[in-house]
């Protein structure tokens, strides 16, 4: 099968992305978003399907949670026997450290297998800072897959670190959730999480796409249906770039992704999933 090779345009800049799978035009000639009883439904950033949320964590929890997660990687990395020197390693040098496909794949593949018990941080904070946000009381607990969801992202430069263009809203458990990426170190403009405004409303029938678990990038099979394009063509998609302390926050039927790292240093951030309580 050959790659289907597509462009997409972030800030006005065109980048190339390689996926093999197999792609169809949805069928429904609707939007799978319901504004009725929506998570978002009453906010006003409901039409642009996402806001930026100031002051998630105090800037003192920040550096709390992203010394945290610097400790799960040095206790990934000594479960995995990769040597590193403690005393000269910052997050965002976290590349020139791992230098190695195989290294890095370890450590992710550790990295989804993680809890909030890992995290020397009350990850609560958060859902009680976002509850108030949302003037209404959310959890981090996901039914559907009994557990919480947090997952670290580790984005290196000028890498296929990244999900492909998709929505999260096709996996039932993720369905009813608000989704976070709060970003921990080497975000910025030309790092962070790309997002097309107002796609939540897209209809299926304008969106070409793969089915769950039909998008191969670099040998990487993704749960998430790939979007290639939609019926207005390419993609075109900006990024939010949330500052320390602060999150992007978003529908989950928002399309996002395709978070080239565009900069020299390693981008790392955190993403939660919320469901009303």
């Amino acid at each position: 099968m050959n790659p289907h090779i597509f462009s997409i345009n972030i800030d006005d800049k065109p980048f190339k992305l390689e996926v093999y799978g197999d792609f169809n035009w949805g069928k429904e000639q609707h939007s799978l978003y319901k504004s009725l009883n929506n998570i978002i439904g009453n906010t006003s950033w409901e039409e642009e399907g996402y806001t930026i949320m100031k002051n998630i964590v105090t800037l003192d929890q920040f550096n709390s949670l992203r010394s945290s997660i610097t400790s799960i990687l040095f206790r990934i990395t000594e479960s995995l026997g990769i040597s590193i020197n403690k005393n000269l390693f910052f997050l965002e040098d976290y590349h020139l450290f791992i230098k190695s496909e195989k290294e890095h794949q370890s450590i992710i593949k550790k990295s989804r297998e993680l809890s909030i018990d890992d995290f020397e941080f009350d990850i609560e904070t958060i859902t009680d800072n976002l509850s108030g946000f949302m003037n209404f009381r959310l959890t981090s607990w996901i039914k559907k897959f009994n557990k919480s969801h947090i997952q670290l992202r580790i984005n290196r430069p000028k890498t296929y670190d990244i999900n492909p263009p998709h929505r999260d809203g096709y996996i039932d458990g993720y369905k009813n959730v608000l989704n976070i990426w709060l970003p921990i170190a080497g975000c910025n403009d030309k790092t962070s999480l790309p997002v097309i405004p107002r796609s939540h409303f897209l209809p299926e029938n304008q969106i070409f796409k793969t089915n769950i678990g039909g998008a191969r990038i670099n040998n990487n099979i993704y749960n998430v249906p790939c979007i290639l394009k939609t019926s207005e063509g390419e993609l075109k998609m900006i990024r939010p770039n949330p500052k320390e302390t602060e999150a992007l926050v978003f529908t989950p039927y928002l399309i996002h992704g395709a978070a080239f790292n565009d900069s020299n240093k390693t981008r790392i951030a955190l993403e939660l999933r919320f469901p009303r309580k």
